[in-house]
């Protein structure tokens, strides 16, 4: 059987991190050199932190189907979906949802893909047998 693609984050989406991540922890450093440490550079230092956690969760974050599971990363958080606990699969607008035997919709993150190729991937992962 063919393999099912699995989504990471996108190549520009994670150039945009890495920027904004470098210049935060930039100004944090000249800040720190100029001024010391005062409420400006405290805050910086607080966005620096989580511009770099940003980074390192957009370099873990995807959506990788298996035969019998879907498994999600994301936040920090790895969520595993078995195959036959999903019964539905929707595409509203840019967001994809799975539906569960509770009927509850389930939100797939958007990890600056296409949504309708990951509808599409997906919508293949549950239809095969």
């Amino acid at each position: 059987m063919k393999e099912l693609k699995t989504y990471r984050s996108a190549a520009g989406f994670l150039a945009i991190l890495i920027t904004g991540m470098i210049l935060f922890v930039g100004f944090t450093i000249v800040l720190y050199r100029v001024d010391g440490v005062n409420i400006t550079s405290a805050l910086m230092t607080i966005f620096s932190i989580a511009a770099i956690a940003a980074v390192i969760d957009s370099f873990r974050a995807r959506i990788e189907p298996s035969e019998t599971t879907l498994t999600v990363r994301h936040n920090f958080r790895t969520l595993i979906y078995a195959k036959d606990q999903i019964t539905d699969i929707k595409r509203d607008g840019a967001k994809v949802y799975l539906k569960n035997h509770d009927d509850e919709w389930l939100e797939i993150p958007d990890l600056g893909q296409n949504s309708q190729s990951v509808f599409n991937t997906l919508q293949a992962w549950l239809e095969r047998g």
